[in-house]
């Protein structure tokens, strides 16, 4: 399976997917398998489907390009993932990467998965992770250029300062939110699933600026849709649970 066979199966349109998953049936059709899943889950959003793409590459065999090319594609689709509420571990993407070479056409893309993973790591409440040290990680990078993942970035970073913010009980630690919705409403890479995500960190940033005008009025109706919008999200996503926090300690400094 050449580099160049895994780019055309990355930019497959949807309805030839399934087949060409059918035909995929090979032990040295691996890498292109998971590439193909990885393809189709950008698609339907849908977990297993994600899972089978991390599952072929780690028992895939080939070069130590194509396997570089595969593990840094499907870390992309597992942070993607993060910022939808599914986990499929921060560990698991930072082994898939260990052994990853960085992207020829994109230097410090690598460097930049990897803190990344660590976000999503601390996002997820994994054992060991840190908000604080990925906001850090995240800080000592700079930012990527013209990328694949250059919507993820300040996303990730994003969600990380909500939820040191929330945990430390200070709205001034608080990101920019209504620019960073600007900029997620701007990319076409955030399609349907990130949707939701995307009309709370909204009505997020109306609350902060209801707050800080002490109005409680708008910060009551910001509240009650809200609430609506975290109840849509995953019941259990420690992210919702730290925006319900924020949520919380906006309205106590209302009262």
């Amino acid at each position: 399976m050449t580099n160049h066979v895994l780019s055309i199966l990355a930019q497959m349109p949807a309805e030839r997917l399934p087949t060409v998953i059918a035909r995929l049936t090979a032990e040295g059709d691996q890498l292109g398998r998971a590439v193909a899943y990885g393809r189709s889950y950008q698609f339907d959003h849908q977990l297993p489907t994600l899972l089978n793409a991390l599952a072929d590459l780690e028992s895939a065999t080939g070069s130590t390009a194509d396997r570089s090319a595969t593990a840094r594609f499907l870390a992309l689709r597992a942070l993607e993932a993060t910022l939808i509420g599914q986990r499929v571990g921060a560990s698991r993407v930072l082994r898939m990467l260990a052994d990853a070479d960085d992207d020829p056409d994109d230097p410090g893309a690598l460097a930049g998965l990897r803190a990344m993973a660590h976000a999503a790591g601390a996002l997820g409440d994994e054992p060991g992770a840190d908000p604080a040290s990925a906001l850090a990680r995240l800080d000592a990078l700079s930012p990527p250029r013209d990328t694949s993942y250059a919507a993820l970035w300040p996303s990730l970073r994003n969600a990380l300062m909500v939820r040191i913010a929330a945990d430390k009980q200070d709205m001034s630690m608080m990101p920019d939110i209504p620019r960073q919705v600007a900029t997620m409403k701007a990319d076409p890479r955030f399609g349907p699933a990130h949707h939701p995500a995307i009309a709370l960190m909204e009505i997020l940033g109306e609350l902060m600026t209801a707050v800080q005008q002490q109005d409680v009025a708008a910060a009551a109706s910001a509240t009650t849709r809200m609430q609506a919008a975290l109840d849509r999200l995953p019941a259990g996503d420690p992210t919702v649970d730290a925006l319900r926090a924020q949520l919380n300690t906006a309205m106590s400094q209302l009262r």
